[in-house]
């Protein structure tokens, strides 16, 4: 089987920044036969990568976060490489992005141009509405007027 990239992508609790996490890892023929290493190309043959960010539909580009081009590489410093096991390639990436659906798609180019990507992969952020919902909650026990706790209840609908 031919390489097939992973990517885990991560919002931070203040849902301002993410964490991309590669999971490609070594190549087995029992349970990783998309993995990098013989009989898959590793990461020092990689000339490009690069992990788009699309709206939900997959036609808006939002984000484009790079992994490895003329000023990037987050493969060669981590243990294992060029065949490394999983790691976090991007921390604390600035994310503006509102809560939703999110198409993400990781591409690695190898010398001389052959492109392998990811399976198609979709994440749900929800953070901003979570923090909103936390934040409705810590107000209703503190609050000490009936009237005020009663339009909060309503609002949470407990």
């Amino acid at each position: 089987m031919a390489l097939v990239p992973k990517i885990k992508f991560c919002i931070t609790n203040k849902c301002d920044k993410v964490n991309l996490y590669e999971e490609t890892s070594p190549y087995t023929a029992t349970n990783n036969t998309g993995g990098w290493g013989t009989p898959n190309p590793d990461t020092a043959s990689i000339t490009d990568a690069v992990v788009n960010i699309y709206d939900y539909t997959g036609n808006s580009l939002l984000e484009s976060i790079p992994f490895f081009n003329a000023t990037t590489d987050v493969y060669s410093g981590v243990a294992g490489a060029p065949t490394p096991g999983a790691f976090l390639a991007v921390s604390n990436y600035s994310w503006t992005q509102t809560d939703g659906i999110f198409k993400v798609e990781y591409l690695v180019t190898i010398d001389p141009g052959v492109l392998y990507t990811n399976e198609t992969q979709r994440v749900l952020f929800i953070c901003n509405l979570e923090n909103c919902l936390h934040s409705l909650k810590a107000k209703a026990v503190t609050e000490c007027d009936s009237k005020s706790l009663s339009k909060l209840k309503d609002k949470l609908n407990i």
